[in-house]
């Protein structure tokens, strides 16, 4: 059946977001704390981390319940992030208080201090590397430094963000570090699905479920804005999941240019060359392949929402091709649709298995052709 909805999952957005380096370290606040929108007292402003997530991890504490691993699930990266970061500081702090109704980081105790200044031993941070890659000796390093008691405060914390980006081994290794947890040390994991992850990590885990903030065009700078609004802010959001990230890495691949040359082809506007140039472009790295995954999956979903019936048209994603939608929807039927879907969803499985690039974005776009007889 063809999925409708969380098709930026299995790593398409990982792979699309601006690469980030790797690094497992004592976690430097000053730089995450902008990002958080945190202040000295531990209040967070803004819509990064909402309200009733703050208030969960408030009464998580107060009635003792902390668990030993974490799961930060949904949003963006930044909201993701600054949550987790956010429970971290709650739970190292030796003075927690009560601001605005929520129980928060006092900011200046001992432990809130060492934080703030990138010196606490008992705060660690795992980040994806430029590949996006978290691999087996990432998580051997993790398991090295949760193998002791902590050394100031009462509890160590582990981030580990990206984990969709694992390999499989180092999979295998969390989770046996989830399944013997040492004592007073807690894994706090982000992840933008939890369906990227093996069943056996989330089932070890708390879920804790982060709203998307709204998409603005104040997350852009002028430059990216000026290209953003050739489409509706609405159709960034829809496609990249409200995630900002995603929409800049999508800007940095030349997206724009991608899909109009697509829907030249798919409108009969240009000759098959520009089949060859998109592919020798596009495969030139994963994350384009990957880009065009994405264009590809926003067509399979509007085609299915028209041959679904009903008020299709204003559904559509893609709403500004609505009539090439129309008219390629009756050369599919649903079986093809749903085939095809199914093969898109195995491209990152294919890429782990270093499959000629090339050849993986021809078949992809093959598909299209052969139904318009070009």
């Amino acid at each position: 059946m063809v999925r409708v909805s969380g098709y930026l999952r299995k790593g398409v957005s990982s792979a699309i977001r601006a690469p980030r380096k790797i690094t497992l370290y004592m976690q430097n606040t000053q730089e995450i704390s902008q990002e958080s929108h945190a202040t000295g007292s531990g209040v967070i402003h803004g819509p990064a981390v909402q309200h009733a997530l703050l208030a969960l991890m408030g009464r998580i504490l107060q009635r003792g319940r902390v668990a030993h691993a974490y799961l930060f699930s949904g949003g963006g990266v930044s909201t993701r992030s600054a949550a987790a970061f956010f429970f971290a500081r709650l739970l190292l702090c030796s003075r927690p208080q009560e601001t605005c109704g929520l129980l928060t980081p006092c900011g200046v105790c001992i432990h809130c201090r060492k934080t703030a200044h990138g010196t606490h031993p008992d705060l660690f941070v795992c980040q994806s590397e430029e590949d996006g890659a978290i691999r087996i000796e990432h998580v051997r390093a993790i398991q090295k430094a949760v193998a002791f008691a902590p050394l100031e405060a009462e509890r160590r914390v582990c981030l580990v963000h990206g984990c969709e980006n694992m390999t499989p081994d180092a999979a295998n290794s969390l989770l046996k570090l989830l399944e013997e947890p040492p004592a007073s040390n807690h894994l706090f994991l982000t992840v933008s699905a939890v369906e990227t992850l093996l069943p056996t990590i989330v089932s070890r885990c708390q879920i804790l479920k982060c709203l998307s903030d709204p998409l603005t065009m104040d997350c852009f700078s002028p430059e990216e804005q000026a290209v953003l609004r050739i489409y509706p802010l609405q159709f960034w959001e829809r496609l990249c999941a409200g995630d900002s990230e995603v929409v800049r890495g999508l800007l940095n691949l030349n997206f724009i240019s991608v899909r109009d040359r697509f829907w030249r082809l798919m409108a009969r506007k240009a000759d098959i060359s520009m089949f060859f140039q998109l592919t020798r472009e596009l495969s030139e790295s994963d994350a384009g392949v990957l880009c065009l995954k994405l264009l590809l999956m926003s067509v399979v979903l509007d085609i299915f929402l028209l041959k679904s019936g009903g008020d299709g048209l204003s559904l559509l994603l893609n709403q500004d091709r609505g009539q090439d939608l129309m008219a390629i929807s009756g050369s599919i039927s649903m079986p093809e649709l749903e085939q095809y879907s199914e093969r898109l969803e195995r491209v990152e499985y294919l890429l782990e298995r270093n499959i000629n690039k090339a050849l993986l974005v021809e078949s992809m776009l093959a598909f299209w052709l052969e139904r318009l007889s070009l």
